[in-house]
């Protein structure tokens, strides 16, 4: 988790895992543990994370996880020489807490 406001109010997540986990779940297990833990105890407003487009694994994680997708940044990083694609998705902290502890 990273921090990135001056407020402390918004955080980024991410992850690199080892290739020989892909499609263990573990993604989906830790980002919602971390987005968890930045909203019920950091007490942020909202949190974001970012991947290379093509990355499906990482993209489908924060998809499952409730994260909107916001933005598409083309050829943005650069990536082992390379130029890659980020989309970016968010979610916000009342968002994530109404999906968890839906009403009764």
């Amino acid at each position: 988790m990273l921090v990135l406001s001056p407020d402390g109010r918004q955080g980024e997540i991410g992850m690199f895992l080892h290739p020989d986990t892909s499609g263990l779940g573990y993604s989906l297990e830790a980002g919602a543990a971390l987005v968890d833990l930045a909203f019920r105890e950091l007490g942020l407003h909202r949190v974001v994370g970012r991947a290379d487009e093509r990355n499906r694994g990482s993209v489908q994680a924060m998809e499952r996880m409730g994260l909107r997708r916001e933005g598409r940044f083309v050829e943005s990083e650069l990536r082992q020489g390379e130029w890659v694609t980020a989309v970016l998705y968010a979610i916000l902290g009342s968002e994530w807490l109404s999906r968890q502890n839906p009403p009764s």
